[in-house]
């Protein structure tokens, strides 16, 4: 084979493997500010740097769909796969320095390229673009909309944890979003702890994991993200009344240990109702 075909090859890849590389290297862009925040904390609790396990395993999903996607086309790829105004443009929204911004182009870049790719053969390629839509749709939600629900949700959420605290001591007291005992151990439960400030997250990756697996049934991957939903919603439930239960209690579940422990424990949930529930025999139409 000449240079000259080698090249034109590694060109041809490198063009029908942009939009994946763009859309990770947009992801990428939007976790900066919570790399930076964490680093700032000396890595915090998460091992993650504040990026949940969940985001990382949808991308991977999704950049393996696409690239294996590649690999098996047989069809030759549209001109307009290339780099185009789409692709300049979005270039162009990441040099913002939003966060946010950055995840709204992901997001519209990405479903943009799912709607390009409907008519090929193969549906490896838009899964990929449709998860890389949940992906960003999930950082805005955590990031934008859970910002003006703020109070309501963890007024609530903290009216929970004292009502379950409630049946094991009666020296538990309420203010808010404040929980604790009066004259000593509270906290205040921000909305980054809040369960439906996650949960998004692990049904994506539940989705994630059940797509790569291969064709599944839309009730049957329902059931299985309201199993996770359940599990997961108690799970930190009570992490939060360990939390409020003394100042020890706080720095264990808070703590390194019991932060990377929570999204372990939740992680291998996920994967075993992605298994066991969401790929049921009858689940493949």
């Amino acid at each position: 084979m000449s240079v000259l075909s080698v090249s034109t090859v590694f060109e041809r890849n490198l063009i029908d493997r942009l939009p994946a590389i763009l859309l990770m290297g947009g992801a990428l862009n939007g976790f900066i500010v919570r790399i930076a925040e964490q680093w700032q904390l000396e890595a915090g609790p998460s091992i993650l740097f504040g990026i949940s396990p969940f985001e990382l395993i949808t991308i991977a999903v999704a950049a393996t769909l696409y690239f294996e996607s590649e690999s098996q086309a047989t069809q030759s790829r549209p001109a307009e796969t290339g780099f185009g105004i789409a692709e300049g443009l979005f270039l162009a929204s990441l040099l913002i320095p939003s966060s946010t911004m950055s995840w709204i182009a992901t997001g519209a870049y990405a479903l943009f390229h799912a709607m390009r790719t409907c008519s090929r053969t193969g549906s490896g390629e838009r899964t990929a673009a449709l998860l890389f839509v949940g992906l960003a749709l999930c950082s805005i939600w955590s990031s934008v909309v859970m910002k003006w629900i703020a109070v309501s949700v963890t007024t609530w959420e903290a009216g929970l944890i004292w009502y379950i605290l409630s049946f094991l001591r009666d020296d538990i007291h309420l203010s808010g979003n404040i929980i604790g005992i009066p004259d000593g151990h509270k906290i205040i439960l921000l909305i980054a702890c809040s369960t439906i400030y996650g949960l998004p997250k692990a049904i994506l990756g539940l989705t994630a994991i059940t797509l790569f697996l291969g064709p599944v049934n839309f009730r049957n991957l329902v059931r299985s993200a309201l199993v996770v939903s359940v599990i997961y919603t108690i799970a930190n439930l009570v992490r939060l009344s360990v939390m409020t239960w003394s100042d020890p209690a706080f720095r264990l579940a808070h703590g390194p240990i019991g932060a990377n422990i929570f999204d372990a424990v939740i992680s291998i949930m996920v994967i075993l109702a992605a298994f066991t529930i969401a790929r049921r025999p009858d689940n493949v139409s």
